[in-house]
């Protein structure tokens, strides 16, 4: 078969894309994908994740794709089914990043419920240093921050907030009143034991009154939050996923009035006015290194190597000479020493990409897309019962949200909103028929939203779906067309007819693949973050923007969810 280089070569050349064009899509310098079109650069194993996603863009089948990954000595993608929740991973570390864009606080979790990243508008409403005063091994896992007496006492409603999370680690085997256990729990029960005695009774309390929490059903919730200078603030909190593939979630708290706001914006100001403000150190968010990765993990779970070791059926010696550099990492063993510690999938997924090697997908990744789960997985017996969704479901649920709130199906296609949505878009589903009329090209292309979006193009670009090029495709390219693609031919017709009744031709057509083209990265994610700017009064409102499955990914549903801004939006949405 035709080496690498002939391959990339001759599929870019057929997708019509230069190799700068193909270079932006996936991250790297034109001078990269130059190097490795004539051969003069192999690409190394760190630059798996960019061929995969060349292949994609290209249209390259999976079967040449493995081909061209074995021939560079690199794992091969999985079955073909696994690729789509592999589009939409983000790893950690990317996750680290995104985190820190928001301007409210944000932390990601991983499914063992410890923080893995987070922002400084999550430092300034702690008023600590996750990274500098969280730092020990475990100390940043949720109930050890919600025992400790800096969080106690800031917590108004700390049960309420805290039997969600209950609910929740119920599901996912931290229950003290389960017979197994994992490592990681067992370690943090004894640091409970140890050190929050005296909350134990009420804690187990809150354990045995509270149910799991049923697989699909939505985690929002409120919580009442009092500063160190006796101010009360009110949060919108929500548990999204953020990587199902990592089992990496979000865990977000929206300002729910104007007040809060503004203690935010008054300690991003104060932290802005810092003159020389100190870069994070390195050390902040732990070990980078494989092996410093490896080591750390087993600490967190508390487990000495003597232990570990038998765990995974590997001897003492060779796990010394793996955490110490002596002895070389190998996918098989790091993958033993995860399930031996029963390690969480994000930390095992980052142990595995510094190390050179592909990810493990989470088993809740594996349930959705039809695997059998092992008999030791977390998971067993909770994804069998989940709650399923129908639109007037979907309705009766936004009736509880203060923010705007519309759902799409999987097409794109308007299902159901919310009052304050309704009221602000003045979108109405009692005179928009379903199909094209509902579409959200439809709705975002049209005069009135137009001309009230002030940031219109960063919207187009957000919302419309990222692998809309397959329901584009010309016929007899090389990419197929999408499975709804007479669906979205339908929706440009309609589109087209409204415009030239309008005598406005097909400029707003072109204005939108235009400015949906211009995204650096299209790729479908599992969360998407943006800034609505709504120019209908002034000055502007404001929403922070965020589009996630709706349950997770069982049902074809995705939430945007729009929350107020800032104070002032705040304010106009509640006079």
């Amino acid at each position: 078969m035709p080496g690498f280089a002939e391959t990339l070569t001759a599929a870019r050349e057929r997708a019509n894309l230069t190799q700068a064009q193909l270079a932006a899509r996936i991250n790297v310098s034109p001078a990269t994908v130059a190097s490795w079109e004539t051969g003069r650069r192999t690409p190394a194993g760190s630059a798996r994740q960019q061929i995969i996603e060349a292949a994609d863009i290209l249209g390259i089948d999976a079967s040449t794709l493995n081909e061209v990954l074995a021939s560079l000595a690199m794992s091969p993608v999985p079955a073909g089914r696994l690729l789509p929740l592999l589009d939409r991973r983000r790893p950690l570390a990317v996750v680290q990043d995104e985190c820190q864009t928001y301007p409210w606080p944000t932390l990601a979790m991983n499914e063992d419920f410890e923080v893995v990243a987070w922002n400084d508008a999550a430092n300034d409403l702690s008023e600590l240093d996750f990274g500098r005063d969280l730092a020990e091994p475990g100390e940043r896992h949720l109930l050890r921050m919600a025992l400790s007496d800096h969080y106690n006492r800031k917590l108004i409603n700390w049960e309420d907030v805290i039997a969600v999370m209950v609910a929740m680690w119920k599901t996912t085997g931290f229950d003290p009143l389960a017979p197994t256990k994992t490592p990681y729990f067992d370690n943090l029960m004894t640091h409970v034991l140890t050190h929050h005695g005296d909350q134990l009774g009420k804690l187990l309390h809150l354990w045995q009154d509270t149910p799991p929490h049923v697989e699909g059903s939505r985690a929002v919730f409120e919580a009442r939050w009092l500063t160190s200078d006796n101010v009360l603030l009110h949060f919108h909190n929500q548990l999204t996923a953020w990587s199902d593939f990592d089992a990496i979630a979000a865990f977000d708290w929206h300002p729910a009035d104007a007040a809060t706001w503004e203690w935010l914006d008054s300690r991003r100001q104060r932290r802005s006015g810092r003159a020389g403000r100190a870069a994070e150190p390195a050390e902040a968010r732990g070990p980078t290194s494989a092996r410093g990765l490896l080591r750390f993990a087993r600490e967190r779970n508390g487990l000495p190597r003597r232990a570990l070791a038998a765990r995974a059926g590997i001897s003492e010696s060779l796990l010394y000479g793996i955490e110490s550099g002596k002895r070389a990492m190998l996918r098989e063993t790091i993958v033993a020493l995860g399930r031996a510690m029963t390690l969480d999938v994000a930390s095992l997924n980052a142990i595995l990409e510094a190390s050179g090697f592909a990810p493990e997908p989470s088993d809740h990744t594996a349930y959705m897309l039809g695997y059998e789960l092992s008999s030791g997985s977390r998971f067993a017996g909770n994804l069998e019962r989940r709650t399923s969704w129908t639109p007037a479901a979907v309705m009766r649920e936004l009736e509880r949200c203060a923010w705007l709130v519309l759902v799409v199906n999987e097409r794109c296609e308007l299902i159901a909103l919310n009052a304050p949505a309704a009221g602000v878009f003045g979108f109405d589903l009692q005179t928009l028929p379903p199909g094209p009329a509902r579409n959200l090209f439809s709705l975002v292309s049209d005069a009135a939203f137009r001309t009230r979006a002030a940031n219109w193009e960063t919207v187009v670009a957000n919302v419309l779906p990222g692998d809309l090029e397959a329901y584009m495709a010309p016929p007899g390219g090389h990419a197929p067309r999408g499975k709804d693609a007479a669906h979205f031919d339908a929706v440009v017709q309609f589109v087209r007819e409204r415009e030239a009744a309008a005598g406005r031709g097909d400029a707003v057509i072109h204005r939108l693949f235009a400015a949906w083209r211009a995204k650096a990265n299209r790729r479908l994610a599992s969360r998407t973050v943006f800034v609505l700017e709504w120019a209908s009064r002034q000055p502007p409102l404001t929403f922070n923007t965020v589009i996630t499955p709706w349950n997770s990914m069982f049902d074809p549903y995705w939430a945007i969810e729009l929350h107020p801004g800032d104070a002032h939006t705040w304010r106009e949405l509640s006079s």
